[in-house]
């Protein structure tokens, strides 16, 4: 269940200023309302999330200090319970009711988390799910936390995201725009779209250009454009959650099982995102010297050729020299 909250948002355009939240199960909720206001405020040592918008619109979270909670922020549809259901979609109960609960839900949207300080944060410092559209997060720094996940449509813009695991992580996530980032000195990935589980379907239509990454071990990585194969999940489909009479029957009759691999890689398909946007890409700083292959004829700050993203087809055919990236990020500063 929810649990205690510092503070619990019902109602339209409050304004919470300056207020300290810490130790509780939840910090600050904000309950199916619109325009609310959360400012300067710090917000600490909660059990699960800091802040916590579900089915909100409008609100904007700015200049506040966000430490040391499961998650920092969060977007999400209202669940009674702490997540949505994904993991027990092996029930065909828990599927069916969570597919109602969908088509009848009302997305978190058109809110702004901005300028924000987050550290410390144990899972996530900044999560917009699934049932989050149109929102906008800017000028945010994020450091010493799990890794940060955006998905469907969101505006990722102008974050300092710092010494996590995984910087920007989008997973099944369509249609974002993370630019104008800087995201360093992370112990795994800078940014990656993808995720090592195979069976979570591609994300597509993402834009990733004019961010800054440096000190990952690898600062870019896409498989969302990796074609799986029937070998690619042939030892991974008995590990899925399902009935345990469907893993009965797949281990009784090899041509259902056959079947049930073949549907998954149907539905699996392909997807593509840019990580340029025609003109400029990302600085990467282990390709910004020519015996990195970083080869700058002409002196503009972008190379003749481009950058193959490890994990599959991707190219940022625009990388951008250390120089130019700099200024393009001072430039278009918010």
């Amino acid at each position: 269940m929810w649990g205690d909250a510092g503070i619990a948002v019902h109602g339209d355009r409050a304004t919470i200023s300056k207020v300290r939240v810490t130790g509780n199960d939840w910090g600050v909720l904000f309950f199916e309302r619109t325009g609310s206001v959360l400012e300067y405020a710090e917000i600490s040592d909660n059990e699960n999330d800091g802040v916590r918008i579900m089915r909100g619109r409008n609100h904007r979270i700015a200049g506040c200090s966000v430490n040391r909670s499961g998650t920092g922020i969060s977007f999400d549809a209202l669940y009674p319970v702490r997540d949505a259901p994904i993991m027990g979609f092996g029930n065909p109960a828990t599927a069916k009711d969570f597919v109602e609960k969908k088509a009848r839900s009302i997305l978190s949207q058109e809110n702004v988390v901005r300028e924000n300080e987050l550290a410390g944060n144990a899972f996530y410092g900044i999560v917009v799910t699934g049932e989050s559209h149109h929102n906008k997060v800017e000028g945010n720094r994020v450091f010493r936390t799990g890794k940060e996940r955006l998905v469907t449509r969101n505006a990722i813009t102008a974050n300092r995201v710092c010494a996590t695991r995984i910087g920007l992580l989008l997973i099944s996530a369509d249609e974002n725009r993370l630019t104008r980032n800087r995201v360093a000195d992370h112990s795994e990935f800078g940014v990656r779209i993808g995720s090592d589980d195979l069976f979570k379907q591609a994300s597509t239509g993402n834009l990733v250009a004019v961010n800054f990454l440096t000190g990952n071990p690898v600062n870019a990585h896409d498989s969302s454009g990796r074609l799986l194969t029937a070998p690619d999940l042939e030892g991974l489909i008995d590990r899925l959650s399902l009935p345990q009479e469907i893993k009965r029957q797949m281990a009784r009759n090899p041509a259902m099982r056959a079947q049930m691999l073949k549907a998954y890689l149907t539905n699996l398909t392909p997807g593509t995102n840019q990580w340029d946007d025609g003109t400029l890409g990302n600085h990467d700083d282990d390709f910004d010297a020519r015996e990195e292959g970083f080869v700058d004829g002409d002196s503009n700050g972008i190379p003749e050729g481009g950058k193959p993203i490890p994990g599959g087809p991707a190219v940022d055919y625009h990388s951008l020299g250390a120089a130019l990236a700099e200024s393009r990020l001072e430039r278009e500063a918010p």
